[in-house]
């Protein structure tokens, strides 16, 4: 959780391992929303036809604390340099630029908008914190289920001593 990909792996790039497999496979910077709306529609739109399962990934950042409201940066797995390039690229101004540049919105509408809607954040926010906390589940039925039917149909029609943890491994040709 403290160490970036490039440190674990020797390429972060999921989109060109996905594409190996024959799948449509897009990679994108995920901060512009517009660009990943217009990939995402199409993609959609492909796989909706027929076209089969497409993989986008979207490359953005996290600013904040991996875990909980506070910040994790004084753990120093991270520049605060790294930190506020990434801000600089907020999805949300670069939007709102976006839109400036074709003038649809207007200075102050931003404002105004969240003006508009905060008495709705507000009723949700007391909505929550009103709200009785849900009843605790059974955490083994959440990790794992007694009921598996398909599970038991296999365990029942496959031998189980063909299974050898010790049995001889096969490559295939071409390898």
């Amino acid at each position: 959780m403290f160490s970036p990909q490039l440190k674990r792996q020797a390429l972060d790039n999921l989109s060109a391992r996905v594409a190996a497999f024959g799948m449509r496979s897009t990679a994108l910077f995920g901060n512009d929303a517009m660009e990943v709306y217009r990939v995402l529609s199409k993609e959609i739109a492909l796989s909706r036809a027929g076209r089969g399962p497409a993989f986008v990934e979207a490359y953005t950042y996290r600013w904040s604390g991996h875990y909980g409201p506070e910040s994790d940066d004084l753990v120093g797995y991270r520049d605060a340099a790294e930190i506020e390039a990434w801000k600089r690229n907020c999805p949300i101004s670069l939007l709102e630029d976006a839109m400036r540049a074709r003038n649809l919105i207007k200075p102050g509408d931003r404002e105004s908008l969240a003006l508009e809607v905060q008495p709705e954040i507000d009723r949700c926010f007391e909505f929550a914190k009103s709200s009785p906390f849900p009843d605790s589940p059974d955490w083994k039925l959440l990790n794992f289920s007694p009921d598996s039917p398909l599970a038991d149909k296999f365990l029942v029609e496959v031998e189980l001593s063909n299974f050898d943890a010790h049995q001889e491994a096969k490559q295939a040709k071409g390898y």
